[in-house]
């Protein structure tokens, strides 16, 4: 049986320069503002159940994404309509919740 790890140790790559620049753009956030932003995360509803969508209806589930850039490849498509996008995936029967 493997051991879960105690301590998080940073990502390193890509993933990790991610995480050290959001980490150090919500360093800049003022207090007044960080104080709304995590009223605002705390007043919302809870995001749908990850696994409950994976094992409802048939037999192949999708994970589907919306990506106008990528952090390691840049710009892919940065006019891309998140909101038509999400519609034509749900019209090909990806789960709406």
């Amino acid at each position: 049986m493997q051991e879960t790890p105690t301590t998080w140790t940073p990502p390193t790559g890509v993933l990790g320069r991610i995480v050290a620049e959001s980490t150090a753009r919500v360093r800049e956030i003022p207090d007044r503002r960080r104080a709304e932003l995590e009223g605002m995360a705390r007043a919302a509803s809870a995001p749908p159940d990850f696994l409950a969508a994976l094992r409802a209806g048939g037999s192949l589930a999708v994970i589907a994404e919306v990506k106008r850039r990528s952090p390691s490849k840049g710009e892919i498509n940065p006019a891309l309509s998140a909101g038509a996008q999400a519609k034509a995936y749900a019209s090909g029967g990806a789960a709406d919740a």
